[in-house]
């Protein structure tokens, strides 16, 4: 149940514009800059939005064609992440009715606590095994548009490069595990 929020907290915090500058900074390429590349990400965002396929005006029929494929992905992710709330709104108006607030707030403290210990474990292994994973998402989840493309003449590649990428996984997770921190020393302090 916690977990729904704390991810729902990180994500909104990631597609903070303050926090995309900082995170496309935090991984500067050649050849563009820091403007530049953000400037992708709004249009992009925008398209994810909008579904405006001009916003895409300048890449590839392919690139195109993957950047459609997110779309669809992101619209499915958040329909997935509403059903997932309301279960977790439903089952916690359930435990606060049949045992209590107080075994309420114990579940949201054992959350948040794993949280805060399983994402550092999940970071740890994630930033090792990065390809491996990122590889393994892609074939998993996108099967219609192709998601290789080659870095020498790609400009998603050259604006969102697998750095990139690894500073949003490390980013997501940590502000998770700082939440689920936060969380569980506000809810221990509360126990007592």
């Amino acid at each position: 149940m916690g977990a729904v929020l704390l991810l729902t907290v990180t994500w909104t915090i990631i597609n903070l514009p303050f926090s995309q500058r900082l995170l496309i900074s935090a991984t500067p390429i050649e050849g563009l800059s820091t403007a530049e590349r953000f400037l992708a990400v709004k249009k992009i965002l925008a398209f994810y939005s909008t579904g405006d396929e001009h916003l895409l005006d300048g890449y590839t029929p392919d690139e195109r064609a993957h950047l459609i494929e997110v779309s669809g992905v992101i619209k499915n992710g958040w329909r997935i992440f509403y059903a997932l709330l309301l279960t977790t709104l439903a089952s916690s108006v359930f435990i606060a009715r049949r045992y209590g607030f107080s075994a309420l707030r114990n579940q949201l403290c054992h959350t948040c606590g794993f949280l805060a210990i399983g994402i550092p474990l999940t970071l740890l292994i994630g930033w090792l095994e990065f390809d491996f994973f990122f590889d393994r998402f892609h074939q998993l989840v996108f099967s219609a548009a192709p998601w290789t493309f080659d870095p020498a003449v790609s400009r998603l590649v050259n604006e969102f490069p697998p750095e990139y990428f690894r500073a949003v996984v490390v980013a997501v997770l940590l502000v998770t595990a700082v939440i689920g921190a936060f969380g569980w020393l506000l809810l221990r302090r509360r126990k007592k």
